[in-house]
C-alpha cells in the first residue's frame, strides 16, 4: 500500500475514534502531507469510517436478504454514538477546511468553477508565494530520505563503482559510454522499481555485466533527525542493497548504519519508501531522457494531462475518492432495505406483550419456583464445600508427613555431604601426593637409566684398565731385561769412543728430561683441566639457581605491583577485594527483580576476625569460598550463573543450600580447642550454614605451630577433623599419625580485613623488600656469569696449550731418537741392535701411559658423573618414602569415611522413596481437592450466575428439588389452560423488544454513518479540486516564470474538464513569433522547456529525490548555461530536496556554489562505447 493510502486510511480511522474526540486525533502523530501548492508540504485528507472502504465482494455478502428469510440483524458500524460521530465528523472536517485555507495565504477563499479559463491572473501571486516560502525555507538540506552513496557492482557497464552525493544538487558528467545513466538505473532498481520502468531493459538479469554472475547495487540513505525511519534500529544511514542474479532473481538486503542486515523483506522497503515519500514509479521524480523526450514530442495532450496528475499523485487520491463514494452508497442501500424490516419488528414486540399480559398471573408462583432454584444450587454448592474441606484437611497432614520426611533426607543428605567433602579432601590430600611423586618416580627412572649407562661405562673402562696395567708390567719387564743385556755388551767394548758417547748420552738424557718434563707438564694440565670441568659445572650450576632466583622474585615483583593496584583499586569499594568485576555483579544483583530468594555474597562480606593475626590462615583454607554467592534454589542459581557471565564473573563461586537452620553444635570441638567458627564473627545464618557446610569451620582446629597441630592431631580431641598452622601447615591425621600440607598463602588483597590502607601499606613494605631482593639476586647472578666467563677462559687457555705441549714432546722424543740412533750407527751391532728393541719398548711403554691416562681421565669423568646421580637418586627414594608413609596412614581414615558415605547413601535412598511415596499421595490428594475445588468454583460460578447473592441454606438440595417439581407441576396445570409457558412468554416480549431497539438503534447509527461519509467525501473532492486547481495554477505560473528566464513565453492551459494539457513555447525569434507545439521546437528548445515544465511541476510534489537524465543532450550554450542556474537556484531554495542531474557535458562553464557537487565519471575503456 502506498504511503498516501496508508495515510488516508489512518486518518479514517482516526475521524471515528471510539474515544469520541477526533480533534485529538489530529495529535497522535505528525502527519506528512502528499501534495502541496508549495512544493514540500503534504494533503492530510479525512476519511469516514473504514466500513465505507470494504471490497465489493463483502458489501454483496453483507446486502443479500433472502424473501422467506427472518428479519436480519444489524451490524453496526465502529460509531459508538450518534453524538460521538457527529463531534468527530465535525471536528475533523472543520481541521481539514482549515488545513486546506493554509495551504496558500495569497490564494482566495472562494473558488471559480473548473471551466473558467481566466486562471492565469493569479500566476504571478503563485509565483512570488512560492519565491518567498522558498527563500524561507530552503536553507536546510534533507535529514532524512536523499540518497549519501551508489555502489554499483558488476552492473551494466560498471565492475565497481562508487559515488558519494550531496545532499541538495548532484552533477554526473562523463562521456557517452561512460555509465552515468546506469547509476540513475541502480538507483530505481534498489528502491524497488522495475526494469521497464528504466528503459533500459526487458528484465533484471540484463542489467547484470556480461561474463558475471551477478550484480549488486547498494545506496545509502540518510536517516537522521526528527522523521528518522526506525532510528533505534538502523541509525544515522540506511543502507539498501539489491542482488541481481545472472539467471534472474535476486533480492533486498536492508541494514543498518553499521552493516548489520535489519530485513530482506520487500515490506521494509515500502515501508522505508513510503516513510521517506520515496516515489519511485512517479515520472516527475526520476525522469529519463527518453521519457522527457516522449513527453514533449510524442505525447498527445490528454497524455500530458495524465502525467501531470500521476506525477502530483492527484490520480491516486481520486480513485481512492472514487471507491470510498462507491462503498457509501452501497451503504445506503443496505440501509434503505433495512428500514423496510422495522414495521414487523414492532408488530412481533405487539402481539409479545399481549401474550405477556395474559399469564402475568402466573409470575409469582413462577418467582417461588426461581427462588427454590436458587436455593438447589447453592445447597449443592455447600454440600460441594463440606467434601472440599475434608479434601484439604487430608493435603494439610500430608504435607507435615512429607515436610519431616524432608527433613529426614537433608539430614542424611547433610551427612552424605559431609563424607563427600571429606573424601575429597583425602582424595586431594592423597592425588596431591601423587602429583608430588609422579616427578619423583619420573626421575628415579630417569636416574636409573643414566647411572645404568654410567656404570656400564665404567666396568669397560675398569677392564680396559687392568689391561693396559698387564701390558705395562710384561714391557717394563722387558725393557729391562733389555738393559741389562746391553750393560753387559757395552763392558766388553772398548774405551776408544767414551767421550764421544759420553757428549752424546749427555745430549740423549737431555733430550729425555725436556720430553718428561713436557708429559708431566701436559698430565698436570689434564689434571687441572679435570678439575676445571668440575669447578664449571658447579659455577654453572650457580648460574642456574641464581636465574631461578631472579625469575621467581621477578614473578613476587609483579604479583606485588598487582597486590597494590587491587589494594588501590579496594580503597574506593570494597567490593574490589573480592575481584575487579564484583561490584559490577552486585549492582546487577540488586537491579535484577525476578529472585526467588536475593542471593548473598560475597560471603567474606559477612565475615569478621576476632583475632587478625589469623587472617592468612584463613585467607588460604577458606580460599575461593569467601568469593561466593549463596542461592537457596536452581532458578536463582541458573539465573545468578547468567549474570555472572554477562558481568566477567564467570570464576566466582555459587553455593546452592535451602535456608533451613541446621544444628551442628553435635558436631564442635572442646571447648578449650580454637576453630575457625570461634575465631569468627558471623552477621548471616544462611552464611554460617554454608561455611560449616563446605569449609566445617566447627571442626577445623587453629594452632600456633606445626607441631602443636601434630600433637592436638595425636590427642584424639572430640570432633577436630582437621588442623591449620599459623606458620601455614595443613595437619591431618590421628592418634597413629598425622600428615602435614603446605598452605599456599592468598597473594591478593585481604579480604577478611577491613583496614585496606594497613594492607596497603603492608603490601608496599613488601613489595619494595622484594624489589631489594631482586637487586640482590641481579648482583649475584652478574657475579656467577662473571666467575662462569673467567673458567671458560681459563680451560679455552688450557686447551690451547696442551696441543703446543704435545708438539714439543714431540720435538724432544725425535731428538732423542736421533741421538739415539746416532749412538746405536757408532755401537757394535749387537748392541745397536739391543738398543733398538730397548727403544722399541720404551715407545709401547710411553703408548700403553699415554693410553692408561687417557682411560683415567675417562674413568675420572664418569665417577664425576655417578657421584652427583647417586646423590639425587638418594634423595628422590627417600621423598618417596615419606609420600608412602603419608599414604599409609590416610588409608584408614579413607575407608572408614567411604563406610561412612555408604551409610548416609542408604538412608538418603530410603528417605527419597518414602519421600516419592509421600508426594504421589499428596499429589493424589492435591489433584482430588483441585476437582473438588474446580466443582466448587463452577458450581458457585454457576450459582451465582443464576443468584448473585448466596442465601441461607436450611434444607438439602434433594429437599429443594421435591418443593420445585410439586411447583412446576402447578405451572405445567396453567401452561395447559393458556396454551404458553411463563418462561416461553417473557422470552418472547424481551426479545421482540430487544430485536425492535437495536435496530431502530442501528440503522439510526447507519443513516446517521451515511450522511457524515457523503458529508467527508464531499468535502475531500472539494479539496482534490481546489489542490489541482492550486498546483496547476502555480505551475503555469512557474513555467512562465522559468521560460522567461530564456526570454521565451509560453503557457500550461488546462483543461480539466476535457482532461487535457496543452504546453505552448514562443521562442525568442522575432521573425516568427508565434507559440509553438512542442512538437515543432529545436531540441534545445525542448530540452529547456522540458527543464522548465520539470521545475515547475518538481514544487508540487513531496519526494526527496529528484533525477534527471541527460537534460542538456540537446540544448545549446545558452540554454543550457540558464537551465544549469534555474536547477541549482531551485535546488539551493527548495527544502529537503536532492538532485540527481546527469549531463554528457563539461561543467567548466557553469557556476557553483557550495551545496552542488559535480561528479565526473572516467571516460569508457577502449573498444567499449556502448553498454553490452
Amino acid at each position: 500500500m502506498s504511503r498516501t493510502r496508508k495515510r488516508i486510511e489512518d486518518d479514517e480511522e482516526e475521524a471515528f475514534d471510539d474515544s469520541g474526540d477526533a480533534s485529538s486525533s489530529k495529535n497522535k502523530r505528525k502527519r506528512r502531507e502528499p501534495l502541496s501548492s508549495i512544493g514540500n508540504g503534504h494533503l492530510e485528507s479525512a476519511s469516514p469510517d473504514e466500513a465505507a472502504i470494504k471490497s465489493d465482494d463483502d458489501d454483496e455478502e453483507h446486502d443479500q436478504v433472502e424473501p422467506d428469510a427472518p428479519a436480519p440483524s444489524f451490524g453496526k458500524p465502529k460509531v459508538k454514538g450518534r453524538e460521538q460521530a457527529e463531534g468527530a465528523l465535525h471536528s475533523d472536517v472543520a481541521s481539514n477546511a482549515n488545513r486546506s485555507a493554509s495551504f496558500d495565504e495569497e490564494e482566495e477563499e472562494g473558488l471559480e468553477e473548473e471551466g473558467d479559463d481566466d486562471e492565469g491572473s493569479d500566476d504571478d501571486v503563485q509565483v512570488r508565494s512560492a519565491q518567498n516560502w522558498q527563500a524561507s525555507h530552503g536553507k536546510n538540506v534533507a535529514e532524512m530520505g536523499v540518497i549519501e552513496k551508489v555502489e554499483l557492482t558488476n552492473f551494466m557497464c560498471h565492475n565497481r563503482l562508487t559515488v558519494s552525493l550531496g545532499p541538495q544538487t548532484n552533477f554526473i558528467i562523463g562521456h557517452n559510454g561512460s555509465g552515468k545513466s546506469a547509476i540513475l538505473t541502480g538507483i530505481t532498481i534498489a528502491l524497488g522499481g522495475n526494469a521497464l520502468s528504466t528503459d533500459r531493459g526487458k528484465s533484471l538479469k540484463s542489467f547484470v555485466k556480461e561474463g558475471k554472475t551477478g550484480a549488486i547495487v547498494e545506496l545509502t540513505l540518510k536517516n537522521r533527525g526528527s522523521e528518522a525511519f526506525k532510528p533505534e534500529e538502523y541509525g544515522r544511514s540506511i543502507i539498501i542493497e539489491r542482488r541481481i542474479n545472472a539467471d534472474g532473481g535476486g533480492g533486498w538486503k536492508i541494514k543498518s548504519a553499521k552493516g548489520r542486515v535489519v530485513s530482506t523483506k520487500r515490506d521494509e522497503l515500502n515501508a522505508l519508501c513510503d516513510h521517506a515519500n520515496i516515489q519511485v514509479d512517479n515520472p516527475l521524480n526520476v525522469l529519463s531522457q527518453d521519457q522527457a523526450r516522449q513527453f514533449l514530442s510524442d505525447s498527445r495532450t490528454s497524455e500530458k494531462y495524465h502525467f501531470f496528475l500521476r506525477g502530483t499523485q492527484l490520480t491516486q487520491l481520486a480513485h481512492e475518492y472514487s471507491v470510498i463514494q462507491s462503498n457509501i452508497e452501497k451503504i445506503a442501500v443496505v440501509v434503505k432495505q433495512k428500514e423496510e424490516v422495522v414495521p414487523d419488528l414492532k408488530n412481533a414486540a405487539a402481539e409479545a406483550i399481549a401474550r405477556y399480559e395474559a399469564v402475568k398471573k402466573q409470575r409469582e408462583q413462577h418467582a417461588r419456583l426461581a427462588e427454590i432454584k436458587d436455593l438447589i444450587v447453592w445447597a449443592k454448592v455447600a454440600e460441594k464445600e463440606r467434601r472440599l474441606e475434608q479434601a484439604v484437611h487430608a493435603l494439610i497432614d500430608g504435607e507435615k508427613r512429607l515436610g519431616k520426611q524432608e527433613a529426614k533426607l537433608q539430614e542424611a543428605q547433610n551427612a552424605l555431604e559431609q563424607a563427600n567433602n571429606e573424601i575429597s579432601d583425602l582424595e586431594a590430600l592423597l592425588n596431591e601426593d601423587k602429583d608430588r611423586e609422579a616427578p619423583l618416580v619420573e626421575q628415579v627412572k630417569r636416574l636409573r637409566e643414566q647411572m645404568k649407562s654410567h656404570r656400564a661405562d665404567m666396568k669397560g673402562v675398569k677392564a680396559q684398565e687392568q689391561q693396559l696395567n698387564d701390558q705395562f708390567s710384561r714391557q717394563t719387564a722387558v725393557i729391562e731385561d733389555l738393559q741389562v743385556r746391553i750393560e753387559r755388551e757395552a763392558q766388553r767394548m772398548s774405551d776408544g769412543n767414551r767421550a764421544k758417547r759420553k757428549e752424546l748420552a749427555h745430549t740423549l738424557q737431555e733430550a729425555e728430561d725436556g720430553r718428561k718434563e713436557t708429559e708431566r707438564r701436559q698430565v698436570e694440565l689434564n689434571d687441572e683441566l679435570r678439575q676445571l670441568q668440575q669447578t664449571i659445572g658447579a659455577a654453572a650450576q650457580r648460574e642456574t639457581e641464581a636465574k631461578g632466583r631472579q625469575d621467581a622474585l621477578r614473578r613476587q615483583v609483579d604479583e606485588a605491583a598487582y597486590l597494590c593496584q587491587r589494594l588501590g583499586q579496594a580503597r574506593g569499594n570494597r567490593m574490589v577485594a573480592y575481584g575487579a568485576n564484583v561490584p559490577a555483579l552486585v549492582r546487577a544483583i540488586e537491579a535484577e527483580k525476578r529472585w526467588r530468594v536475593r542471593p548473598v555474597g560475597p560471603i567474606g562480606l559477612h565475615l569478621k576476625l576476632k583475632d587478625m593475626s589469623w587472617a592468612p590462615v584463613l585467607e588460604s583454607v577458606i580460599g575461593n569460598t569467601l568469593n561466593a554467592f549463596c542461592v537457596t534454589n536452581h532458578a536463582d542459581r541458573q539465573l545468578l550463573e547468567q549474570i555472572k557471565q554477562r558481568t566477567g564473573n564467570a570464576t566466582i563461586p555459587t553455593l546452592t543450600m535451602r535456608d533451613t537452620a541446621i544444628d551442628f553444635s553435635s558436631g564442635e570441638s572442646d571447648p578449650d580447642v580454637r576453630t575457625i567458627l570461634r575465631v569468627l564473627d558471623i552477621d548471616n545464618d544462611f552464611v554460617l550454614h554454608q561455611l560449616v557446610n563446605a569449609v566445617h569451620i566447627e571442626r577445623s582446629a587453629l594452632v600456633e605451630r606445626r607441631v602443636d597441630g601434630d600433637a592436638l592431631m595425636r590427642s584424639g580431641k572430640r570432633n577436630v577433623h582437621v588442623c591449620f598452622s599459623k606458620d601455614m601447615f595443613r595437619i591431618s591425621g590421628g592418634q597413629k599419625g598425622s600428615s602435614t600440607q603446605t598452605l599456599n598463602a592468598h597473594t591478593g588483597p585481604m579480604r577478611l580485613s577491613a583496614n585496606v590502607e594497613a594492607q596497603l601499606s603492608i603490601a608496599k613494605k613488601k613489595q619494595a623488600e622484594v624489589d631489594q631482593q631482586l637487586q640482590q639476586a641481579n648482583a649475584e647472578l652478574r657475579t656467577a656469569v662473571d666467575e662462569l666467563k673467567k673458567l671458560e677462559a681459563r680451560r679455552v687457555a688450557i686447551k690451547r696449550e696442551i696441543p703446543t705441549l704435545a708438539k714439543q714432546a714431540r720435538k724432544h722424543a725425535e731428538d732423542e731418537q736421533r741421538i739415539s740412533d746416532q749412538m746405536r750407527e757408532d755401537q757394535p751391532s749387537s748392541v745397536a741392535a739391543l738398543e733398538q728393541a730397548k727403544e722399541e719398548a720404551k715407545e709401547q711403554l710411553e703408548n700403553i701411559k699415554q693410553e692408561f691416562s687417557t682411560v683415567q681421565v675417562r674413568k675420572e669423568g664418569i665417577e664425576g658423573q655417578l657421584q652427583p646421580l647417586e646423590e639425587e637418586m638418594d634423595a628422590a627414594k627417600s621423598k618417596l618414602e615419606e609420600f608412602e608413609e603419608e599414604r599409609r596412614s590416610t588409608m584408614p581414615r579413607m575407608t572408614a569415611t567411604v563406610q561412612g558415605r555408604v551409610v548416609a547413601q542408604k538412608n538418603m535412598q530410603h528417605w527419597e522413596k518414602e519421600i516419592r511415596v509421600q508426594k504421589g499421595n499428596n499429589e493424589r490428594l492435591s489433584e482430588a481437592s483441585l476437582q473438588v475445588q474446580e466443582q466448587v468454583d463452577v458450581l458457585t460460578a454457576q450459582a451465582s450466575e443464576v443468584a448473585p447473592d448466596r442465601p441461607e441454606i436450611e434444607l438439602t438440595a434433594d429437599e429443594y428439588i421435591r418443593q420445585a417439581d410439586a411447583l412446576e407441576k402447578n405451572l405445567e396445570r396453567a401452561r395447559r389452560e393458556t396454551g404458553h409457558s411463563v418462561e416461553s412468554v417473557i422470552a418472547d416480549v424481551n426479545a421482540a423488544k430487544r430485536a425492535l431497539e437495536s435496530a431502530q438503534s442501528e440503522l439510526a447509527d447507519f443513516k446517521l454513518a451515511v450522511k457524515h461519509l457523503s458529508a467527508a467525501i464531499t468535502l475531500r473532492q472539494e479539496t482534490w479540486t481546489s489542490f489541482r486547481r492550486s498546483i496547476a495554477s502555480r505551475a503555469r505560473g512557474l513555467f512562465t516564470h522559468h521560460l522567461a528566464m530564456r526570454g521565451y513565453t509560453g503557457s500550461l492551459d488546462f483543461d480539466h474538464k476535457g482532461e487535457k494539457l496543452h504546453l505552448l513555447v514562443q521562442t525568442e525569434d522575432s521573425t516568427q513569433k508565434r507559440d509553438k507545439d512542442p512538437k515543432s521546437l529545436s531540441g534545445g528548445e525542448k530540452s529547456f522547456s522540458t527543464i522548465c515544465l520539470l521545475l515547475s511541476l518538481w514544487e508540487a510534489i513531496g519526494c526527496p529525490i529528484r533525477c534527471l537524465d541527460e537534460f542538456d543532450v540537446f540544448m545549446d550554450a545558452v540554454n543550457r548555461k540558464i537551465s544549469m542556474k534555474m536547477m541549482i537556484d531551485a535546488a539551493k531554495s527548495t527544502q529537503g530536496v536532492q538532485y540527481i542531474l546527469i549531463s554528457p557535458q563539461s561543467m567548466a562553464s557553469v557556476t557553483l556554489g557550495e551545496s552542488t557537487r559535480v561528479i565526473k565519471l572516467q571516460d569508457p575503456e577502449r573498444n567499449q562505447t556502448t553498454l553490452t
